[in-house]
């Protein structure tokens, strides 16, 4: 799990808020953990972008009901670099990537779904504050901010205790599955911010 909700309090808080974990139970039932969270951080004008892919390659989250919330801190439009998706991709199952080595990928690994028919692409258009939700085969990806203003997303994964092999704690905010297979995560102490980056940089190796 990403180390942001276990030591700030401000990400713990927006990640478990209860509108947010109604509309996850409203999608995967009452049974739910985190598995991850992440800041998504675009400069102004700025050319990195995100390749066409699936979540699911590399995350295992289509093995378990699941859903990741992208909640907009900023405006997240098409100027700026929203994401976007191919509306009923996740219907495909796992399709076929290829590695791309490009500096100006914001993924890691530089996974690329290998044929995609853009002119299907939808724009996910948010404003600061609101959700939207896809499912880990959807295929999505996002271009560079052309505009200047910065883009800012915290992204949120949600699956169920039938998820496994995991090498990281999960943090239980619904439900009382078994999760003896898993290694849960214990919600943020009372850590000024200070204290709290520390001990983000002690976990992290920073």
């Amino acid at each position: 799990m990403s180390a942001c909700i276990c030591f700030s309090d401000w990400a713990y808080r927006l990640a478990t808020h209860p509108a947010l974990l109604d509309a996850v139970e409203g999608l995967l039932g009452d049974d739910i953990l985190i598995d991850g969270t992440l800041v998504f951080h675009k400069p102004s004008n700025d050319s990195s972008y995100v390749s066409w892919h699936q979540d699911s390659v590399y995350s295992g989250w289509n093995l378990t009901p699941s859903t990741s919330a992208w909640i907009a801190l900023t405006p997240s439009e098409r100027r700026n670099g929203c994401m976007r998706a191919i509306p009923g991709s996740h219907k495909l199952g796992l399709v076929s990537h290829g590695n791309v080595s490009d500096e100006r990928n914001l993924l890691d690994r530089g996974e690329q779904v290998e044929t995609v028919d853009e002119s299907r692409a939808v724009d996910v258009v948010l404003q600061p504050g609101e959700i939207s939700f896809h499912q880990s085969n959807l295929v999505h990806g996002s271009n560079p901010n052309t505009s200047d203003a910065p883009r800012t997303g915290f992204i949120v994964r949600f699956v169920t205790s039938q998820i496994k092999d995991r090498d990281r704690p999960l943090l239980r905010v619904r439900g009382s599955g078994d999760c003896s297979h898993l290694k849960l995560a214990q919600p943020p102490g009372e850590l000024d911010h200070q204290a709290a980056f520390a001990a983000w940089r002690t976990l992290s190796g920073v």
